[in-house]
C-alpha cells in the first residue's frame, strides 16, 4: 500500500524538480544573455558614476571599454528565501579599478592643497585606468532573477551593488570607503 502510495505520487515530486531545475536554468541563460549583453556593448554598463563633467569623451569611452572587458563565470543559482526569486551567483574577474583609484587619490592628496584640482585627479586616474592590461580582479555578484506576469525573466542586473562593485573592479567600493572617511 505505502509503495503504491509512493509510486503515485511520484510524478509530482519529477515534474516539480523538474520545474525548479527548468528555473534555476532559464535564470542563468537570462543572466549570461544580459552579461554578454554589457561585454558586446549592446547593453547598458551598470555603473552609475557621472565622471562626464571632469574627463574627455575619449578618456570616458577607453573607460567604457575597460568595464565591458570582464570575465564571468555563473557558479551557481537557487530560490530566493521568500521562493518568488531565483538568486544567481556570478564570479566576476576584471581590471583592479578600485585600487587604480585608491592609489589616484593617495597621490593627489600628495600634492599641496591648492593645487589639487578635480580634473587633474580625473585625468590621472583614467590614464591609468587606460594603462591596465592584467585582470587580477575578482568580485562575486548574487543577482536576482524575477518572472514577470507574462513569464519572462527580469533580474536587477543594471541596479544590484554588487555586481556593479564586480564589473568596477572594485571602484564602487573604493568610492564608498573614501567618502566614507
Amino acid at each position: 500500500m505505502i509503495l503504491m502510495m509512493l509510486l503515485a505520487m511520484m510524478p509530482a515530486v519529477l515534474v516539480s524538480c523538474n520545474s525548479v531545475t527548468n528555473d534555476f536554468a532559464e535564470a542563468e541563460v537570462e543572466v549570461a544573455r544580459e552579461l554578454d549583453a554589457i561585454k558586446s556593448g549592446s547593453g547598458e554598463i551598470p555603473v552609475n558614476a557621472d565622471f562626464s563633467e571632469n574627463v574627455s569623451e575619449t578618456m570616458l569611452n577607453a573607460y567604457a571599454e575597460k568595464l565591458r572587458d570582464f570575465d564571468y563565470m555563473i557558479t551557481g543559482s537557487g530560490k530566493s528565501e521568500d521562493g518568488k526569486s531565483v538568486i544567481v551567483t556570478v564570479d566576476i574577474t576584471t581590471y583592479d579599478f578600485g585600487s587604480v583609484y585608491l592609489e589616484t587619490w593617495n597621490d593627489r592628496m600628495k600634492v599641496e592643497e591648492g593645487l589639487r584640482y578635480e580634473s587633474q585627479f580625473f585625468n590621472d586616474l583614467f590614464t591609468r585606468i587606460a594603462s591596465l592590461s592584467v585582470k587580477d580582479y575578482t568580485g562575486q555578484a548574487s543577482i536576482t532573477c524575477t518572472r514577470d506576469e507574462k513569464g519572462k525573466w527580469t533580474t536587477d542586473l543594471k541596479t544590484n551593488p554588487e555586481l556593479i562593485n564586480a564589473i568596477s573592479g572594485g571602484l564602487l567600493s573604493e568610492m564608498t570607503e573614501l567618502a566614507d572617511e
